[in-house]
């Protein structure tokens, strides 16, 4: 049985942001740790320049079979005066001069560990890294990706992110994500979500994930969507400010909200003429606490507009009953919004 040596965050930080993130990758490919995990996201959040070397390291990966020496000196200088740091740094150069020779004959494990608001590789089955981006409910996340687009993630969403030397490809695998795409007209950026695929060579769109289909919104640029309808698939050119939403029944194309893209990424959200129960759905997205409840059916009925902050349900609520005929009733487990006419019990 393999002994696995506990590492500090004070060890890795001992080192150069490129040697540890060096570090990162073999030790991630040998296997996952509660403890590994927790250093990890520490080392991350220690530095920018972390997070930079990361992705750095993680492309390196990638694009391996075309490094000359140079690329992989970093990897092979010796430390004699660390031996645990030698012995990490032999693996990393071994195991990236094998991936060199092989060109994808490495076996990469499967799993992966989620952080959130954070990054971390996890491998995929084609032999390529797969980095994954994540936030909690309530929280929001930009993160620049290793070819400088730029990803920002709504409330409770994750996006995979796996770049080839002919594609960058990205799962949104829930929630809500803006994407800001840097321009490589020969490598181009594909969103894949519950089999629609939006592809784009350099412009900003949104990406939403519902319950039962899938929304996307053209800000600016062009994007093809793929929707799988019927057993078929059709190809849709969008223009800016069209938005498309599809199920595996039908597809529909029409104006967007491209003023709610720029609101959720500033903390707001907005109604326009929407009734009550669907506003609150929206608002629940962004807690995990005390949710707020409409069981009545004549106050789900009601219709509001404005523009709201999402981290303050409270505040919401209160706003509604000063200017609706409803009243707050808040329990142990939830923020009800009833009829000021109920009566009380």
């Amino acid at each position: 049985m393999m002994v696995r040596v506990v590492i500090t965050l004070e060890q890795v930080l001992a080192q150069s942001p490129s040697e540890a993130a060096a570090f990162w990758l073999v030790r991630q490919d040998i296997g996952e740790s509660a403890e590994d995990d927790l250093v990890f996201q520490q080392w991350l959040e220690a530095e920018s320049a972390h997070g930079e070397a990361w992705a750095r390291a993680c492309s390196l990966w990638e694009g391996v079979a075309e490094a000359d020496g140079s690329d992989l000196a970093g990897l092979r200088e010796p430390a004699p005066s660390r031996t645990w740091w030698r012995d990490w740094r032999t693996a990393a150069a071994a195991s990236v001069a094998a991936l060199a020779i092989g060109c994808g004959a490495i076996f990469w494990g499967h799993g992966s560990v989620q952080r959130t608001g954070s990054q971390i590789a996890s491998r995929s089955e084609v032999g390529l890294p797969v980095q994954k981006f994540a936030t909690a409910t309530g929280d929001r996340r930009v993160f620049t990706l290793a070819d400088k687009s730029v990803v920002t993630l709504n409330t409770n969403s994750a996006v995979s992110v796996r770049f080839a030397p002919s594609e960058r490809r990205v799962i949104l695998e829930r929630g809500q994500a803006y994407f800001e795409v840097a321009h490589a007209a020969a490598r181009p950026f594909i969103v894949q979500n519950d089999g629609l695929t939006v592809t784009a060579v350099g412009t900003r769109f949104e990406v939403q994930e519902a319950s039962k289909s899938t929304r996307v919104i053209l800000v600016d640029g062009h994007v093809r969507v793929i929707a799988p309808l019927s057993g078929k698939t059709e190809a849709i050119d969008l223009s800016p400010g069209q938005q498309l939403v599809a199920n595996h029944s039908e597809v529909k194309v029409g104006t967007a909200n491209v003023a709610g893209v720029a609101d959720w990424q500033n903390g707001l959200v907005s109604f326009h003429n929407t009734p009550l129960a669907e506003a609150i759905l929206e608002l629940n997205r962004y807690t995990a606490g005390k949710k707020l409840l409409i069981r009545d059916p004549k106050v789900a009925m009601m219709r509001i507009s404005g523009s709201f902050h999402t981290n303050d349900l409270r505040r919401f609520a209160r706003t509604i009953a000063e200017i609706y005929p409803v009243r707050i009733v808040e329990t142990a487990s939830a923020v009800e919004i009833v009829s000021s006419e109920r009566t009380h019990r």
